[in-house]
């Protein structure tokens, strides 16, 4: 979370944070993605999880941001942090730059970017 914070502060885009993220993201997922998993399968219990990661993601979220923030912002961007991981428990992998490039093309495309 400290590394994510510095990029966010230095203004590093999302593939190459990503691309910087990955190695330590990669061990620990590994080392946690079978207990997740396992949680995952119990509704109550993967409800729990998902909103505790959210609370988690937006507090870390609202400490990075260096200028003025919005519950609009920490809720979209906690809500993409929780996709990504999502995504990597049920591909058992990160996104390639590729993927990476094509969700940032459509944000922009969304917001105007």
């Amino acid at each position: 979370m400290k590394k994510k914070r510095l990029l966010i502060n230095q203004g590093i885009g999302l593939s190459n944070a990503v691309g910087q993220l990955e190695p330590e993201l990669r061990q620990l997922l590994m080392c946690w993605s079978r207990p997740i998993n396992a949680i995952m399968t119990i509704p109550q219990a993967k409800m729990q999880l998902m909103d505790g990661l959210k609370d988690i993601l937006s507090n870390h979220l609202q400490a990075a941001l260096t200028h003025p923030k919005s519950d609009l912002e920490i809720n979209v961007i906690g809500g993409m942090m929780l996709g990504m991981i999502r995504y990597y428990l049920q591909t058992n992998d990160f996104p390639s730059s590729k993927e990476i490039h094509q969700l940032s093309d459509t944000l922009n495309l969304i917001f105007g970017a």
